[in-house]
């Protein structure tokens, strides 16, 4: 008998998920619900602030005042809370708890650190090397100029645990028992990430490479939560993800 738990399967075969078009749904309900959310925070905020809506698309990426940036943050945190309590409501409708729905469970010892390694090599290929080579150049005001505080804290921490938990979570468990299969969810719900961040790219990228770069990051961490079994797998990527991108431009660009 082997002295190591058995590897958990990729899909489990539970049948407690939503299917493949209910899911598809249930989602574009869940982003309905996060985006209304958001809205009426932002509305309530220029009521009794200082603060205006418009200032909402000017601090996109960081690139507006410190103020309208931590705005936007707080308006983040707002609809990923939002998100999950749907997601919560969803999962028990199918007589599961959230954490059981979209796989969020503890990894096996260094399960993850095959992947930390191959996250690592891919980010200083598309990443790091090229970032370096625009800005030898002059080009490029790089990744999040400007961001604040808050703006990191969000992005290292309830970016990666709702967007993991959405896409990689509660929306692959759906896809992958329906027609598509589990290649199929990984490409589908890589694209749909990546979609969702088509405002986020570097300036100094193209729009195609940049989105290009994020599509084969959310490749890797879907493969991760695969091959692992775990949604923490991909919480833990993408999280490492975003804070080494935001101190590499840190110290590339800003020289920090």
């Amino acid at each position: 008998m082997s002295a190591h738990p058995p590897e958990p399967p990729a899909v489990p075969a539970g049948s407690a998920c939503w299917g493949g078009w209910p899911t598809i749904g249930l989602s574009a309900l869940i982003l309905f619900g996060v985006a209304a959310a958001q809205l009426a925070g932002a509305a309530l905020f220029s009521l009794f602030t200082g603060f205006r809506v418009i200032d909402l698309f000017r601090a996109e990426g960081g690139q507006g005042s410190a103020n309208a940036t931590d705005v936007l943050m707080a308006l983040y945190w707002l609809g990923a809370a939002t998100g999950i309590l749907f997601m919560a409501r969803m999962a028990r409708r199918r007589g599961a708890s959230l954490a059981d729905y979209v796989d969020l469970r503890p990894l096996r010892h260094l399960a993850l650190l095959p992947w930390l390694v191959a996250l690592a090599a891919y980010f200083v290929l598309f990443v790091v090397l090229p970032e370096r080579a625009m800005a030898h150049d002059g080009a490029g005001a790089g990744l999040y100029a400007g961001g604040t505080f808050l703006f990191f804290v969000t992005a290292v921490t309830i970016a990666p645990v709702f967007e993991e938990m959405l896409f990689r979570g509660f929306i692959f468990a759906g896809l992958a028992r329906s027609r598509l299969g589990v290649a199929g969810a990984i490409l589908l719900t890589t694209a749909m990430w990546t979609a969702v961040h088509q405002h986020f790219t570097l300036e100094w990228f193209n729009e195609i490479y940049g989105l290009a770069v994020l599509f084969g990051a959310g490749l890797i961490f879907a493969l991760a939560r695969v091959r692992t079994g775990s949604v923490t797998a991909s919480i833990a990527l993408h999280s490492g993800w975003n804070a080494t991108l935001l101190l590499v431009d840190a110290m590339v660009l800003r020289r920090l």
